[in-house]
């Protein structure tokens, strides 16, 4: 499995472009998925430094409907049709946030429909639809999306106030969805932003996938507000599951990323775009 990095809030590599947002390559056996687009041509200035193709894509996914995740899919090089588009139907729902007591709305949303894609691109699969007894969607025999997320743990329920709707009710981001990828290893877990938290999120493939053992966790996982106390329960869960790589992105935040590297050491990459690695 290689993993490029496409968009992410760091860079050091010259040429290279960062901004607020998450987009990773990544490819496994036969399949080439884009997962998240971030929010400009970002990903796809830095794809092309990179020397790749994104007209290569089998499968685009997006993890969620905030405009950090998104709103580069305008910007996709298609020749007038896109590949086959996994998204929850949520998504488009209108999304804002606030990041003071008293609300200040400031939009973070998609500004396109679906209905605008759904010409261009060769299908939107609309995943979170409950028709799967499995609990999963299924893009190959190896890869996957779970969502509708339950809330398992005592301690993830800390985030900026995030709302949804005409009448600015609490969004609980059931939009959410998580990619899986399957090696002989064991699961390897991409994530957009963790709005659900990734030890609920854990939790939930562990109750899909019993028979199966994580071998990596990649992307964005919500942290740069958390507390203290909600950090360390984080770290201290992940330790004990005896991960292979750790790879905090995009939203994670400097403070849990420093204190990731030091509990898991040479087990923690921290990544930023331009980055590759074949794992």
């Amino acid at each position: 499995m290689i993993i490029k990095v496409l968009t992410d809030n760091r860079v050091r590599k010259r040429g290279f472009l960062a901004e607020h947002g998450l987009s990773l390559y990544i490819v496994h056996r036969d399949q080439n998925v884009l997962f998240d687009v971030g929010q400009s041509n970002v990903y796809c200035h830095n794809a092309k430094k990179m020397d790749l193709d994104l007209r290569k894509t089998d499968t685009i996914v997006l993890s969620h409907g905030h405009y950090d995740h998104c709103m580069g899919l305008p910007f996709f090089p298609s020749d007038g049709k896109l590949p086959p588009i996994y998204v929850n139907r949520r998504a488009f729902q209108k999304k804002y946030a606030s990041d003071t007591i008293s609300p200040q709305y400031r939009d973070v949303g998609i500004t396109f429909n679906d209905k605008e894609y759904s010409s261009i691109s060769s299908s939107i699969v609309f995943t979170g639809e409950e028709h799967n007894v499995k609990g999963y969607e299924s893009i190959s025999e190896d890869i996957f999306l779970i969502g509708n997320i339950s809330e398992i743990t005592d301690f993830e329920n800390e985030s900026i106030r995030f709302y949804t709707g005409d009448d600015y009710h609490h969004d609980n981001m059931d939009d959410e969805q998580i990619l899986i990828m399957k090696k002989q290893e064991g699961l390897v877990v991409f994530t957009g932003c963790s709005h659900k938290g990734i030890v609920n999120i854990i939790e939930n493939i562990k109750l899909k996938f019993p028979e199966e053992n994580i071998y990596a966790v990649v992307g964005g996982m919500h942290l740069e507000n958390a507390s203290k106390t909600r950090i360390e329960r984080t770290i201290n869960y992940l330790m004990s599951m005896n991960l292979k790589y750790l790879i905090p992105l995009h939203c994670t935040g400097i403070k849990a990323m420093v204190q990731m590297k030091e509990y898991f050491k040479e087990r923690c990459l921290l990544l930023c775009a331009g980055d590759s690695l074949e794992i």
